[in-house]
């Protein structure tokens, strides 16, 4: 897949893993982030276009979930995958999706897993 990825996620190892999976697909095209500070000031300050996020729920200073809901009050439409171990079960998935989450991954998950997501996800893009 020729996709441009932002990988927000503070844990070292889960992000190695998560990178490891999105190379295992062909994506090769991955900046990666710690917080969703760092996300935002990429994504404000990159001159190249973002296909894909990829965000862990919780991250220090901003959220992932506040990240998605800064990004989508400017107006962006970047898909945005909120992948996380948070519990709270259908109360987490509705409020992701009330801030206009595209999809929603519980971690842990395998790699098919998020390729299919991801693959999903993209397929409704491009049909936008």
């Amino acid at each position: 897949m020729n996709l441009r990825v932002l990988l927000v996620e503070d844990n070292d190892d889960t992000r190695q893993i998560l990178r490891h999976m999105l190379e295992n697909m062909g994506i090769m095209n991955i900046h990666e982030e710690r917080d969703g500070l760092g996300a935002l000031t990429f994504l404000n300050t990159s001159i190249k276009k973002t296909d894909l996020i990829l965000c862990d729920w919780s991250l220090p200073g901003m959220e992932g979930l506040s990240l998605l809901q800064r990004l989508r009050e400017e107006g962006s439409t970047i898909p945005f995958i909120i992948i996380t171990g948070r519990g709270g079960g259908l109360g987490s998935i509705a409020e992701a999706r009330h801030s206009g989450v595209t999809s929603f991954i519980q971690k842990p998950c395998s790699p098919v897993r998020l390729e299919v997501e991801i693959r999903l996800v993209m397929q409704k893009q491009m049909a936008a």
